[in-house]
């Protein structure tokens, strides 16, 4: 006796290649996309403190990573495991790229930078000359903290009004969504870039 294998039968089920055996776990879909997004997110904020560069591909290795990571701990590749590494994608590129303003404005460039005009001001103020070495310090301090903290350093401020930056998370931001989404979906498989 033959099996029956044919696909409009309706006493079988559809099987589609995407799905994973069952046993799959949403919850854990869940740790592993967000898991896999801020290795991604940890991954391109050491690029950019320690070689001073911001890479759009990372974003998409963010994506990536989002979604292989919801497949390796959840078992599942199906539209809401794809769904949910996009989110989480997200999440890591919005938050790698939140770690490169942070990296920039608390950086010893931004930082010295700050000091020259500090500096300047204080030649100019005749009250500069009267200040010790510890309250100068002090002054710069309360000047540095003030600068950072303004409306004007904010990281809204900074990605909407930098055209690169935000060119940069729209173009790549999306294309990491978009291959988080095919990874955890199940659209690229085992072996395949795309």
């Amino acid at each position: 006796m033959t099996e029956d294998r044919n696909p409009y039968n309706s006493d079988q089920q559809p099987h589609t290649p995407a799905q994973m055996p069952p046993g799959g776990n949403i919850a854990l879909s869940v740790v592993g996309a967000f898991g896999g997004a801020a290795v991604g997110a940890i991954i391109w904020f050491a690029i950019a403190h320690y070689a001073n560069l911001e890479i759009g591909y990372i974003a998409i290795l963010i994506g990536a990573l989002a979604g292989w990571g919801a497949i390796a701990l959840g078992k599942l590749r199906n539209n809401l495991v794809g769904i949910i590494a996009a989110v989480a994608g997200l999440s890591g590129i919005v938050g790698g790229s939140y770690a490169s303003c942070y990296i920039q404005l608390h950086g010893e460039e931004f930082r010295a930078s700050l000091r020259e005009v500090f500096d300047e001001a204080l030649a100019e103020d005749p009250e500069g000359a009267t200040l010790t070495l510890q309250e100068q310090e002090a002054a710069f301090e309360e000047f540095y903290n003030e600068v950072i903290n303004s409306d004007e350093y904010s990281y809204f401020k900074i990605t909407t009004e930098d055209a690169k930056e935000l060119l940069f998370l729209i173009l790549f931001g999306g294309f990491g969504l978009y291959y988080g989404y095919r990874v955890g979906s199940g659209q690229v498989k085992k072996g395949s870039v795309w």
